[in-house]
């Protein structure tokens, strides 16, 4: 990890998680999660939608020497030296060191890191990895609360509940919101390379070689009535939890975040449906939801946490779909901004045309293939476009439109004329594709 630029403090903090959790000038417990805090009562917010670059980064380091247990470093300023109601960029790197760590994964624990935030009274947070988004309560502010407080509630709560971790590090970098050159550095330099050399192992596994999925609860304090169902073709939709982080993180604590599904026949190989998903998924929602297709955004759709990536939508003149990412704030060709588009979209309850995925969904053999695949996508926004391009196929990446070629469903079918786009003379049936 590249060095963040001037220190402001560094601190060295209590090991024992019983002391860490000690004198602090808030609460901690699973009562204070879920809890929305609005602008009127923020004090702070570091990443969310106002900010360009914000993660949390979590690594094991084998080295076990080089780590200072209990310690901190903060680079920029603390929570008492920055502007009321202000935004600011930020990373957050947590080194972990042990005997079996093998039993756990980093990016298990990227998903429980988020909880742990959360968990403290007056925090809000949001989303996980690159998406983070948090926000402290005036309340707590008063109160003193201080980056050194943060420290010592992640660290005890870490100790606490895996006591295989023996050592902890972390390091804080707080950047403007307005220029993140730092942040965006270490983000596109560092956290990405890192999560993408995680994913290099996991997607050599294909659904066809494995006997069972998993069903992942992580969400479950904001969406109770909904589980990502996690195969080796198809991610949470958080872009975090893959097949072999769940088969671990089960084996660990099967009670935790994650249940098993036996696979049962194969309904329709095309669509990726299978019997034990629709008899597990129908049981966990009480039949809200009783049919998922996996490699679908039309027909039986996966729902999603709001801890979506990207998020597919039908465009209904063109019968094909367009993708945004998340933080997207333009326009889109249904002539609507992308905003009202993820405020239509229903996450816990199946919306035929809409579904939330992973960004390795793209590089996936059989991304939505029930939908006729990358043949149907029409629409990206251009930051996506640009960060998944080595997956668009070839002959496809400049015949799929952007927000620069098209913001009407007129354009797009201009720009699918002129670019001769497969649909200009094809259509999806849904099991083959046709000449029109």
């Amino acid at each position: 990890m590249v060095e963040f630029g001037k220190l402001n403090k560094a601190l060295k903090l209590p090991t024992n998680p019983k002391e860490l959790l000690e004198g602090l000038p808030f609460n901690i417990g699973e009562q204070w999660s879920g809890k929305t805090i609005r602008n009127k009562d923020m004090y702070v917010e570091f990443g969310g939608p106002r900010v360009k670059a914000a993660a949390e980064l979590i690594e094991f380091n084998e080295e076990d020497k080089n780590l200072e247990d209990g310690k901190i470093e903060l680079w920029g300023p603390d929570i008492d030296e920055i502007d009321e109601g202000a935004s600011y960029s930020f990373i957050e790197t947590i080194m972990l060191s042990g005997l079996n760590l093998d039993k756990i994964t980093p990016a298990i624990l990227e998903g429980i890191i988020s909880h742990f935030h959360d968990f403290i009274e007056g925090v809000m947070h949001l989303n996980m990895r690159n998406l983070i988004w948090i926000r402290i309560h005036k309340s707590i502010a008063k109160k003193g609360i201080r980056i050194e407080h943060l420290a010592r509630a992640l660290m005890g709560q870490l100790k606490a509940n895996f006591p295989q971790i023996e050592k902890i590090e972390i390091k804080f970098l707080i950047d403007s919101a307005q220029n993140p050159n730092k942040t965006l550095r270490i983000l596109k330099d560092d956290c990405f390379y890192i999560w993408e050399q995680r994913n290099i192992e996991a997607l050599e596994l294909n659904d066809d070689e494995v006997d069972k999925f998993y069903g992942c609860t992580g969400c479950k304090y904001y969406c109770p009535n909904h589980a990502c169902i996690i195969t080796p073709n198809n991610y949470g939709t958080c872009g975090v939890i893959n097949w072999k982080d769940a088969d671990i993180s089960y084996k660990l604590s099967p009670k935790q975040y994650f249940f098993e599904i036996p696979k049962g026949d194969i309904l329709n190989n095309l669509y990726g449906s299978y019997s034990g998903i629709n008899q597990k998924i129908s049981k966990f929602t009480s039949k809200t939801v009783e049919r998922i297709n996996l490699y679908s955004a039309i027909k039986d759709p996966q729902t999603s946490c709001r801890y979506f990536e990207a998020l597919i939508f039908q465009i209904p003149e063109v019968d094909a779909l367009g993708i945004a990412d998340y933080y997207y704030k333009g326009e889109t060709p249904l002539e609507i901004n992308f905003s009202t588009v993820n405020k239509i979209y229903n996450r816990t309850n199946q919306s035929p045309g809409y579904r939330g995925i992973a960004l390795t969904t793209f590089r996936d053999k059989k991304f939505m293939q029930g939908d006729g695949g990358w043949k149907r996508i029409v629409w990206m926004n251009k930051n996506l476009k640009e960060r998944i391009a080595k997956w668009i196929p070839d002959e496809l990446k400049d015949k799929i439109a952007t927000e620069e070629n098209a913001l009407s469903a007129k354009k797009l079918i201009e720009f699918i004329d002129t670019q001769d786009h497969p649909l200009k003379k094809e259509y999806w049936n849904g099991t083959t594709w046709n000449l029109k």
